[in-house]
């Protein structure tokens, strides 16, 4: 029979030790970011709807990241919200691009 000193371990156990490892996300770089405020701009804090322009996060993750900018960097934060693009604005590039596409393949013909 072999003998353990539990004590020499040092190991304190609580609840927390039987959770699931954390799945943190990547870092946030500049140009993340600025894509994140520019869609905050777009949509709003409407993270239901910013999730699919951002397939690996969570809206929990975006929620997160709203609230570290708001508190790193209000003034770009309340300047997105504030200042939200016009539907014309937005939907001019999709339109732009779907002439183009339309006016290539008459061109092919």
């Amino acid at each position: 029979m072999e003998v353990v000193d539990e004590s020499a371990s040092k190991q304190r156990i609580t609840s927390a030790s039987f959770r699931k490892n954390q799945h943190y996300g990547k870092k946030w770089n500049a140009a993340d970011t600025s894509k994140f405020l520019k869609a905050v701009q777009y949509f709003g804090s409407d993270f239901t709807i910013l999730s699919p322009l951002f397939p690996n996060l969570t809206r929990r993750h975006l929620k997160s990241k709203f609230s570290l900018e708001d508190r790193k960097n209000p003034g770009r934060v309340s300047y997105s919200v504030s200042r939200p693009v016009p539907p014309r604005k937005l939907l001019s590039p999709l339109i732009l691009s779907e002439s183009s596409q339309r006016l290539r393949s008459e061109k092919n013909f």
